[in-house]
């Protein structure tokens, strides 16, 4: 960037600062903020864009939890979500309604993009002490 090795330390530390101070405040990479302000100009809508991008949670059942001993049917998951496998004791499985959730079981959760922040936050109630 500059022609010369003298400020190759000073540009990696400022760098890295940024990146983790970038980090830290959760700010939108810069060019994705301006993808989506030319878009909102041309008047496309970003969250059509990405209802049919998917991922999946992994997240574990806790001792005294909401979700401990209870059926897949009763627990109260937001309904844009879907449970798509249950790890216990190093076997993975497909729960049907009727298999029963255990402490330390892990839940593989199904989910459009859109919606992950409100499904951890609702799987922090339900599967936590």
């Amino acid at each position: 960037m500059t022609g010369s090795f003298t400020h190759l330390l000073p540009l990696t530390i400022v760098s890295i600062l940024s990146y983790v101070v970038a980090d830290l405040l959760k700010s939108e990479p810069v060019y994705d903020s301006l993808l989506e302000n030319q878009l909102k100009e041309k008047g496309i809508h970003t969250d059509s864009l990405d209802s049919d991008k998917k991922i999946t949670i992994e997240t574990i059942v806790h001792h005294g939890s909401l979700a401990e001993n209870k059926l897949v049917k009763d627990i109260d998951l937001p309904d844009n979500c879907l449970l798509i496998a249950l790890k216990r004791n190093q076997h993975e499985f497909i729960p049907k309604g009727n298999t029963k959730i255990l402490a330390g079981d892990y839940l593989i959760l199904l989910t459009d993009i859109n919606s992950e922040a409100t499904l951890r936050v609702r799987l922090t109630e339900v599967v936590t002490s």
